[in-house]
């Protein structure tokens, strides 16, 4: 501090008298002293404090340098050069000491400075002042005791005399007496500075001491608030938790709004649960209080307070921006029109609803929203929008009601389309066309080119200038890879190459493949085919085997599996005391003799559909049963797949592929039960019937198998069998196949139409050979060669 900013500070004059500094002094530290005696807080009271020492400084610096300057006036003005001495060994010499600090600055183990030592008394050719000094330093006086005078006269003085040397001697004296009183101000200057950075270095020490026990108390105070926060969110959670007890008893608006809060309530808990617990300054506050306890402060305690500050005003930071984040259940959101002033209604994820005139405010819950605005003109039709709110995103819905142009185009040219609304209005024509006054909003543009599937585009016609529609039909391609190379492709019964080959140019869409060669299974591709995309099927090839007895087979054209039926005897029919027993239904033992393979599944229409080439079901679907099928159909299907496999070298000469024999059928769908159903016994478990087919046909395989692994013995379709119906004879038979006439064949299992008695295990059913209904299907079976009874 410079002598111009302590009387700034002391609002005095730079040159002012000690006592005016004094006074000054007394009256400002007075209202000092009275405001921190007054003030509220410790951040107040050790302002008010550092102001204090500020002024105390202020006042030690201006009376220094006002007595300093007095000191070097009187010495200077007042005090007679000192005469040159006659030699006299008895006489006494004045003592000069050196001033000692003002009272109220020098410090109570300050000591008298001495003068230099005395001149010697014996006579010289160049005289010099006789100054006598004192033979030793003055003892340092007592603390308490008066400070000498800063220059203090001999009682005593010499006889002045006057000789030639005078002259030359004051003129030494003079020198003397000045570096002097250089040297005194010299040191009562430093004296000073010593003085006032010292309480200055004090003053320091105490406000930091001060300025860090308050951040310690400051910091618990602030770590408190935040634990009570948590712990006031636990209860707010708990008070929920119980008025989610009653949740039953509220409308379903307040119900999912309560469930919202409470979910919301869970989601603070556990996040400030979790942030508090691992939070840095719940370790710093509990080390901070260790390092200010004692009386004198830790060397980190300073740091330790600067590090907690930091750490709490990002926690409170935190703690707020979570709160507002995770606590809030709803935000406005506007509803606007053009134009406006059309009529609202908004539904919120709570079930509740709001109606208004466009532009619109309503406060939205997070979730799922629906808003419908009525247009003005039948032109256009109810918007209807369903959104969500969420805590990021819009804020606001716009349904804009306008006429726009449009232009439709399509590559090749000169195709028809049609562009229709959501209101049902359609502007029809052909490519390219420019559309003027078309309503905004959604509409499906549908392009009609011969020999290719319509191409249909959901589009929403804009306000913003004009709306270009464009469709292209672009045509794919796919290329076909066998394992090994050379494989005959077939589609739709066309040959149209060998493996590796690409087929260009075709329309988008779904195709299947079917790749022969000779000495391996034949194998099915299906593939999908894009726009300006050429796909790519692959297929490793099988060696074809022929059939093992007690193994599976897949028949290499279909890839039908089959699945070994082994030899055994079982009881055909149902018992009299059965409450579903029919009179045909004859019991009697039955022993199959030769093994025997039945398909997994019902014959399916793509398996049907690659044999035979065309499509009979009513009811269409690549892996549903085929149906609409007479019993000759069935049997033509089975002697061309034997011609097959046998010109390809895989079917012995004593296997057939055929319809199986109604004791073939039933043994199979029995499986060793005895039971009414087979597998588990539960007909909803096991088929598709009247009870849960929905009316019609279903995927083969989604019912459980019995306890052979045979899928669909029971409902979707009837399956025919080689047998003439006939009425069962008593006693035991082997391999029976029924008469070699009749007028009706045997069907078995029942369909998706039937009830369930009529899909048990014994149950027949006479049907005429041409029946071709959309419930009568097949199973393959592949059998030793056989001959009628």
């Amino acid at each position: 501090m410079t002598v111009t900013e302590a009387a700034r500070l002391l609002e005095v004059p730079t040159d002012a008298a000690p006592a005016q500094v004094q006074t000054r002094f007394l009256v400002l530290s007075t209202r000092l002293q009275e405001k921190a005696a007054a003030a509220d807080t410790p951040y107040l009271k050790a302002k008010h404090r550092d102001a204090l020492a500020k002024l105390t400084e202020a006042a030690e610096l201006l009376t220094l340098a006002a007595n300093l300057s007095s000191g070097t006036d009187d010495q200077t003005e007042t005090t007679p050069p000192i005469p040159l001495a006659k030699p006299l060994a008895s006489s006494a010499t004045p003592t000069v000491q050196s001033p000692p600090p003002p009272a109220a600055l020098a410090p109570a183990s300050s000591a008298p400075i001495s003068s230099p030592a005395s001149a010697s008394a014996a006579p010289a050719p160049n005289p010099t002042p006789a100054v006598s000094v004192s033979p030793s330093a003055p003892k340092p006086a007592p603390a308490g005791a008066p400070r000498p005078a800063l220059y203090t006269p001999t009682a005593t003085r010499a006889p002045f005399v006057r000789t030639e040397a005078a002259p030359a001697a004051k003129k030494s004296g003079g020198k003397l007496t000045l570096v002097t009183v250089l040297v005194l101000i010299g040191l009562l200057a430093g004296g000073g500075w010593w003085v006032v950075q010292n309480r200055a270095a004090t003053a320091e020490r105490e406000r930091v001491i001060l300025s860090v026990r308050n951040g310690a108390e400051e910091g618990s105070r602030r770590w408190a608030a935040l634990e009570a926060q948590a712990a006031e969110a636990a209860a707010s959670l708990a008070q929920l938790e119980t008025e989610l007890q009653k949740v039953d008893t509220l409308a379903a608006p307040a119900a999912a709004e309560l469930r919202a809060r409470h979910a919301a309530q869970q989601y603070f808990v556990a996040w400030i649960t979790s942030a508090l617990a691992e939070n840095p300054a719940k370790t710093l506050v509990a080390t901070l209080q260790g390092q200010v306890s004692g009386p004198t402060l830790s060397a980190e305690a300073q740091s330790t307070e600067t590090r907690l500050r930091a750490a709490l005003e990002e926690t409170e930071r935190e703690v707020a921006a979570q709160k507002e984040s995770l606590l809030a259940i709803s935000r406005p959101w506007r509803v606007l029109s053009t134009p406006t002033g059309l009529r609202y209604r908004f539904t919120d994820a709570f079930g509740r609803t709001t109606q208004g005139l466009t532009p619109g405010t309503v406060d939205a819950p997070w979730g799922e929203a629906s808003v419908s605005i009525i247009p003005a003109s039948v032109e256009w039709p109810v918007l209807k929008r369903t959104l969500k709110i969420s805590r990021e995103g819009a804020d606001e819905f716009e349904a804009v009601f306008a006429l726009a142009p449009v232009r439709v185009a399509s590559q090749p040219e000169r195709l028809a389309f049609e562009l229709t609304n959501s209101a049902g209005l359609a502007r029809r024509g052909t490519t390219p066309a420019e559309l003027q006054n078309v309503p905004t909003g959604p509409a499906l543009l549908r392009v009609s080119r011969p020999g290719w599937p319509d191409v249909e585009q959901a589009v929403e016609i804009t306000a913003e200038g004009l709306n270009p529609l464009v469709v292209e039909f672009a045509a794919g391609g796919v290329t076909l890879v066998s394992e090994p190379v050379g494989a005959a492709i077939h589609a739709d019964g066309k040959h149209l190459g060998v493996t590796p080959l690409t087929i260009s140019d075709l329309v988008p869409g779904d195709y299947r493949y079917t790749l022969t060669l000779d000495g391996y299974a034949t194998a099915s591709v299906a593939t999908r085919v894009s726009a300006r995309e050429t796909a790519r099927a692959s297929v490793t090839l099988e060696a074809a085997s022929k059939p093992e007895e007690g193994k599976p087979y897949r028949v290499p054209e279909l890839g039908l599996l089959l699945l070994p039926i082994r030899p055994g005897t079982f009881v055909m029919g149902s018992s009299e005391t059965d409450q579903d027993h029919n009179g045909d239904e004859l019991q009697r033992e039955v022993s199959i003799t030769h093994s025997y393979w039945l398909g997994k599944y019902e014959v399916t229409q793509a398996e049907w559909r690659a044999l035979m080439g065309d499509a009979p079901s009513a009811f269409k679907g690549e892996n549903l049963p085929v149906e609409q099928i007479s019993w000759a159909r069935a049997d033509e299907f089975c002697r061309k797949l034997t011609e097959k496999e046998r010109a390809a070298g895989r079917l012995p000469d004593n296997l057939e592929y055929a319809l199986p024999t109604e004791a073939q059928w039933e043994y199979a769908c029995r499986a060793g039960s005895p039971r009414s159903f087979g597998g588990t016994g539960a007909l909803d478990e096991l088929g598709w019937y009247t009870a849960n087919s929905n009316s019609s046909t279903r995927e083969v395989g989604k019912k459980q198998p019995n306890a052979w692994g045979l899928h669909d013995m029971h409902g979707n379709v009837w399956e025919w069998c080689s047998d003439w119906f006939s009425l069962h004879k008593k006693g035991a038979v082997s391999d029976p196949v029924g008469p070699a006439t009749g007028s009706a064949r045997v069907s078995r299992g029942g369909g998706w139409g039937s009830s369930a008695s009529s899909c048990r295990s014994a149950f027949r059913f006479a049907c005429q050979p041409g029946s071709q209904v959309n419930n009568l299907g097949f199973r393959l079976a592949l059998v030793p060669v056989r001959k009628p009874e």
